[in-house]
């Protein structure tokens, strides 16, 4: 009897082990892809950050050329008398 008690203990200590060492081993594999994962949020964060800021710059440097493209259809639509008379204004005296 005392060797069935010792081999059911140490069974149960082996089946005990390994799903320990299983838990283990599943809990390291979670850790890591929450950093993984962490990562690419964070990197994703950063190309977010700059796209934004790209979009912001792009954007405003359309306006400055459709304020220069309003002024030059300005120029090319109006009596050359007018733009004579600005040049005219804008000149030191």
């Amino acid at each position: 009897m005392d060797k069935t008690l010792a081999v059911v203990v140490l069974m149960i200590a082996a089946i005990t082990a390994s799903v320990l060492v299983t838990w283990l081993s599943a809990r390291a594999r979670s850790r890591a892809r929450i950093a993984e994962l962490n990562s690419q949020a964070s990197d994703e964060a950063a190309t977010a950050t700059r796209l934004l800021t790209e979009n912001e710059q792009l954007r405003e440097q359309i306006a400055r050329q459709e304020e220069r493209l309003r002024v030059l259809e300005r120029i090319a639509t109006d009596p050359a008398q007018r733009i004579a008379r600005e040049i005219a204004e804008l000149q030191p005296n």
